[in-house]
């Protein structure tokens, strides 16, 4: 970007949300135009995106249906992880039976609880929002109220 500006755009997305201090922003990054992923959701900063691309190659802009940011695990792929890490082996193994997750994709059972749940966070989250809000059900049944613990 700093080589070619016309050609290149560095839009920075915080996935923890915007940091409350200017000292915790990177150099340079202060005087960019940023998106806030806890603010927006993920369908929002993807919106921004496609709207940002489509007025620097001249398009005309698109009608475009706001995303609703509901304060849910669906809408923080951070928070399902936090969720995820925090149930026993068996709860997590349960849940990955009853989202019908593709065990050949991720870590084998021996990995960390942690790598395991960041696998299923984002095979849900290429799945679409409904396959995230699927995980967050499958979550709250298993162990009731454990996400609204970690909001």
């Amino acid at each position: 970007q700093r080589a070619d500006p016309e050609r290149h755009r560095l839009i920075p997305v915080y996935l923890d949300g915007r940091p409350r201090l200017d000292e915790m922003v990177p150099y340079g990054l202060r005087v960019k135009h940023s998106l806030d992923m806890a603010e927006l959701g993920l369908g929002g900063v993807a919106e921004e995106l496609r709207r940002l691309s489509a007025r620097l190659q001249g398009e005309p802009a698109a009608a475009t249906v706001p995303v609703p940011v509901r304060p849910s695990a669906a809408a923080s792929p951070l928070v399902l992880f936090d969720a995820l890490c925090k149930l026993l082996p068996a709860q997590f193994e349960t849940v990955m039976f009853r989202v019908r997750a593709p065990k050949h994709h991720f870590a084998p059972e021996s990995s960390p609880l942690a790598r395991r749940a960041l696998d299923l966070v984002q095979w849900a989250e290429q799945a679409g929002a409904m396959r995230l809000e699927e995980v967050e059900a499958v979550i709250e049944r298993e162990a009731p109220g454990l996400l609204g613990s970690t909001l």
